[in-house]
């Protein structure tokens, strides 16, 4: 299991952040520039300090055309459960990508379940149910052809029973276990990061390490 370190230009101490991982030898895959707001000119000033390799994690038509050239991959969720504006943001993608063979080239497809309705990006895409189970399972094998399956959970949401997501997380890894499987958001606990690295393939720490930068050396040696 590998780490995924998110940096999000909104949060906490970003600047602390990027100086405390230009002294890790980190790799693109796992190292994720993300924000559902951020316009580009304000993400890229952001880009520019990091000095590093990495794969951006866009929610804006405008991030995607502009900060593509600086990016050495650029992650395409496919959200569930669907709503009127992922279909409107995916159809934009599409259209850029008809036209721009770089972008083509650095694409990366991902599956990004929702079990929120309580996180930025569901509030983005006006989520307001949560999938069953078995809408998901049927959600993943319409699409064989994406290895990346991430799974958002958000502990800002107390209804969210977390033994149910572990659940969730072991039974994907059992129904699809060549599957890349990702969960994220909003682990603020290691001992609860262990546990979850256990099932899952890839774990995303940001809040944790926006709050503390100085805990990523610890968050890439216990993993």
């Amino acid at each position: 299991m590998k780490p995924i370190l998110l940096i999000d230009p909104n949060d906490n101490n970003p600047k602390e952040l990027i100086k405390e991982i230009g002294k890790l030898d980190i790799q693109y895959t796992n190292l994720w520039f993300w924000c559902s707001t951020t316009p580009w000119k304000e993400l890229g000033n952001t880009v520019k300090k990091l000095e590093k390799k990495f794969t951006l994690f866009p929610w804006r038509i405008d991030q995607i055309e502009e900060i593509y050239g600086e990016a050495e991959s650029i992650i395409i969720s496919h959200p569930f459960p669907f709503s009127n504006i992922s279909k409107g943001l995916a159809s934009k993608v599409y259209r850029i990508l008809e036209k721009n063979e770089s972008i083509k080239n650095k694409v990366r497809n991902m599956l990004y379940i929702l079990l929120s309705t309580n996180c930025s990006a569901s509030k983005v895409l006006e989520i307001k149910e949560i999938p069953s189970n078995e809408e998901i399972f049927q959600f993943i094998e319409i699409n064989p052809d994406i290895d990346d399956i991430y799974i958002e959970g958000w502990s800002r949401n107390r209804n969210l029973d977390f033994d149910k997501v572990l659940s969730l997380l072991e039974e994907l890894k059992r129904k699809y276990p060549q599957r890349n499987l990702i969960y994220g958001w909003w682990i603020k606990d290691l001992g609860l990061a262990k546990e979850i690295a256990m099932i899952v393939d890839n774990i995303i720490f940001s809040n944790i390490i926006h709050k503390n930068p100085n805990i990523i050396r610890e968050v890439m040696s216990i993993i």
